[in-house]
């Protein structure tokens, strides 16, 4: 079978690669190099999902020349596993690499920042658990040139990831590039608001805060309780009563942290969309019609498109994209109340669309979302009506 890699037929090499697969040969790797995409490919997929470990670094390896998303994706994970400095560098060179797609570039930067081997150790593929590999070591030098790349020329998620992974690892953020990004009205609001809270000057703590965007006040409150500045306890004490809805949840978590201050908040005459947060707080029980009420429908929609958790676009269709398996989302506010779509995400077999069998394979999103994942999950699907709906 190894002998067929010269084949000039693709379909022959791939009916190698598939008997190969099966054989847990090393000689997969050699198929890495084939000048077709789908035979190539598919070695990448038989070496990883089939655990072919005496081919995985030579997988590993081809993170520089893999030419499909899925390939690329392979090869990420097959570096992730090793968890080691080489395997670093090559991750930080792919997710700097602007000729390479930009969910790739992101996946990278997130395999990167978890990279540290845990008890459960689960591929970025497939979710399945492996077996960790030098559980007590792993690597992450050699990058510097990468990330500098990355602060120079990302953009998006891709930029807000690598601000992450700096900061988690220990990694000097330049205070010049945060200070920018903050300045920078064309960047995101989300990126403005995380580089405010990583090194600004006291000029862009005094912008923020007189901000129109409630993302960048929040960000300057919490910079300024972490200062000790007179009065911030106060102040975000009244956002929480005058506030806009998500501004007062950002308020309450941080002076999570500040039990006397935190103490002096009146349960009372909190809104509903303010009590998961004030409960989170107090590590009590969740009533489950908090879930209702304050839930930002972008970060739901988020979620739901990009979430590799929850993966809802593996089955279900909003607007064109998305799978088949489950029933489309498009309308489905115009179906469901706010309780049934609750109740889908919690307990998807209790009630099956008709035509999607008695049970169905969706696993419940109470174990794989936090509570404010599931409320802003909610918030979205409610937005989720027909153009012709009233």
């Amino acid at each position: 079978m190894a002998n067929l890699q010269t084949h000039p037929s693709p379909a022959v090499r791939l009916a190698a690669v598939l008997v190969l697969r099966r054989l847990e040969s090393k000689f997969l790797a050699d198929y890495l190099s084939d000048v077709d995409d789908d035979v190539a490919t598919e070695a990448a997929r038989a070496i990883h999902d089939g655990r072919v470990e005496s081919a995985m670094e030579q997988l590993a390896e081809s993170i520089y020349v893999a030419r499909t998303i899925a390939w690329q994706k392979r090869a990420i994970s097959a570096n992730k596993m090793e968890h080691t400095c080489e395997e670093s560098v090559r991750v930080a060179e792919f997710a700097a690499d602007e000729t390479k797609p930009e969910s790739m570039r992101i996946l990278a930067m997130q395999a990167l920042r978890d990279w540290t081997p845990s008890s459960v150790n689960r591929d970025i593929v497939e979710g399945r658990i492996i077996k960790p590999k030098h559980r007590n070591f792993y690597c992450i030098e050699g990058i510097d040139d990468a990330l500098e790349k990355l602060f120079l020329h990302a953009e998006g998620e891709l930029l807000l990831e690598t601000l992450q992974f700096s900061h988690e690892h220990s990694m000097k953020i330049p205070d010049v590039v945060c200070e920018n990004l903050v300045l920078d009205e064309d960047k995101p609001i989300q990126i403005r608001a995380y580089a405010l809270q990583k090194g600004v000057s006291k000029e862009a703590l005094t912008y923020a805060m007189q901000s129109e965007h409630w993302q960048l006040r929040a960000a300057a409150r919490k910079v300024l309780l972490r200062k000790e500045d007179a009065g911030i306890e106060e102040r975000l004490l009244e956002t929480i009563v005058q506030g806009g809805v998500f501004e007062a949840q950002e308020a309450i978590k941080s002076l999570a942290a500040h039990p006397a201050t935190f103490a002096k908040i009146d349960r009372k005459i909190l809104r509903d969309g303010l009590q998961l947060e004030y409960a989170e707080a107090m590590s009590e029980s969740i009533d489950k019609t908090w879930l209702f009420t304050g839930g930002n429908p972008k970060l739901g929609k988020k979620v739901v498109f990009e979430n590799s958790r929850s993966e809802c676009l593996r089955c279900h269709k909003v607007n064109g994209r998305g799978g088949i398996a489950g029933p489309s989302l498009d309308g489905v506010a115009d179906r469901l109340t706010q309780e049934q779509l609750l109740d889908a995400l919690l307990m998807p077999s209790v009630e099956v669309a008709e035509g999607f069998g008695d049970y169905s394979a969706m696993p419940p999103m109470g174990g794989m979302l936090s509570k404010r994942e599931l409320r802003d999950v909610t918030a979205y699907l409610k937005t989720l009506v027909h153009q012709d709906s009233p």
